[in-house]
């Protein structure tokens, strides 16, 4: 049976932590959280002078799992469509079933907004979300989604909406997914140590300066 653990607001760690505990690989989401060491710096992530969008860090989920994988000695396949990109919604599918045939695999971003199994989903279109797929037939696909709802039905054509993510600016592309987790390395805990610093410094090094009080204008005059 595929485990569940959620409830809480750090949905691409605990998505993911989902997703390797269903090929048995133990991670905690604390610990997958802190490698993927998104809670640093500040980011403009859409620019609009009333009334920007700001992140306090300077990564981007997405790019954080993979990171993450990478980190942790693990060979995956992910998938997305770039912007512009023709939409042949059969392939979508194949891929997903072909991922599902060797496990569970992280769906990410959706828009939250059209996740409508959430009673509250209208007041959050625009926010983005991960969640963990396990199961697919020829109608429906079966997630846990670590905001507090386990083991969801969701319609094929439903999640569609959702998953194509066009109001996530940060997204590398729509109907993004990872999966077929294999560890073909296992690295030391220095290891683990000395690759997520290179991350951290280079976000640091790049990042953007001046957020803070930009976002504080911002504020002050429009509330």
């Amino acid at each position: 049976m595929q485990m569940y653990f959620g409830d809480v607001s750090l949905c691409y760690s605990y998505s993911l932590a989902m997703a390797l505990d269903g090929y048995g690989y133990d991670f905690k989401a604390d610990f997958l959280e802190a490698i993927m060491v998104m809670g640093n710096g500040a980011s403009i992530v859409k620019e609009d002078d009333q009334h920007p969008l700001v992140f306090f860090d300077n990564g981007m989920p997405d790019l954080s799992i993979s990171h993450s994988l990478k980190i942790l000695g693990f060979d995956y396949k992910d998938f997305y469509l770039k912007d512009g990109t023709e939409v042949d919604l059969e392939e979508i599918k194949g891929k997903l079933e072909t991922f599902l045939s060797n496990g569970p695999v992280v769906l990410g971003p959706l828009d939250m907004g059209h996740l409508t199994y959430n009673p509250n989903h209208t007041i959050f279109y625009g926010v983005d979300h991960f969640v963990t797929v396990y199961a697919l037939d020829d109608q429906y696909l079966y997630l846990h989604d670590p905001a507090g709802f386990a083991c969801m039905k969701v319609a094929f054509n439903d999640i569609l909406e959702a998953w194509r993510a066009e109001a996530i600016d940060y997204k590398r592309g729509a109907y993004s997914m990872w999966g077929n987790f294999k560890k073909v390395k296992s690295p030391s805990q220095t290891e683990i140590y000395q690759e997520t610093a290179k991350i951290i410094k280079t976000r640091y090094l790049n990042g953007q300066s001046g957020v803070l009080e930009f976002y504080a204008k911002a504020v002050a005059e429009n509330g």
